[in-house]
């Protein structure tokens, strides 16, 4: 069986070379910084926040990095270094 690509997922770019599943990188969040692999590229996601209630909103993430510490965080490329 054939695994069939949405029109979106076509028209969704690669991860850029720096930042792909299996890389190890440095996540820096609220002056803080872990180091972790990414384990999960969403691509391209749309620009849309989603309530959480008492005023919280948040966006979608592009990447999924399983921390050092066994924490999984989601975050965008901008909060990411590469190692090595």
């Amino acid at each position: 069986m054939r695994n069939k690509q949405s029109t979106a997922e076509k028209a969704a770019p690669a991860a850029t070379d720096a930042f792909s599943v299996g890389t190890s990188v440095n996540v820096t969040a609220d002056d803080n910084t872990r180091e972790g692999t990414i384990v999960e590229d969403f691509g391209v996601l749309p620009e849309a926040t989603v309530d959480l209630g008492d005023g919280l909103q948040v966006s979608p993430k592009r990447f999924a990095v399983m921390l050092n510490d066994g924490s999984l965080v989601f975050v965008d490329e901008d909060s990411l270094t590469a190692l090595g």
